[in-house]
């Protein structure tokens, strides 16, 4: 669990120790592990999205636009989770051909 939590950090580009919601996020990376995941990056790739989706949520209630940061993260996530689908697809190739 500790490394999809500073793997999500890392995504969101924030300080697992400082960053404010780094509570927040913890109990989120805890609560994937206690509804089964067992892949760290999966974990972290998920807790991230869904920090992110928090993050606009809040945004969105207090009525302001989402700043260019706050865009780019969530384009820099998705393009880390298709690059996790076409690799763990190439490695499956792999594997069945052994």
């Amino acid at each position: 669990m500790e490394h999809a939590f500073a793997q999500a950090s890392a995504l969101l580009k924030r300080s697992p120790k400082t960053d404010q919601r780094a509570n927040r996020l913890a109990r989120t990376v805890m609560m994937f592990f206690d509804r089964g995941m067992r892949d760290p990056d999966l974990i972290a790739a998920v807790a991230a999205n869904r920090e992110i989706s928090l993050e606009f949520r809040d945004i969105t209630e207090r009525g302001s636009k989402p700043t260019m940061r706050e865009r780019v993260t969530a384009g820099q996530i998705a393009a880390a989770l298709s690059e996790s689908d076409s690799n763990s697809g190439s490695e499956d190739d792999s594997t069945e051909k052994c």
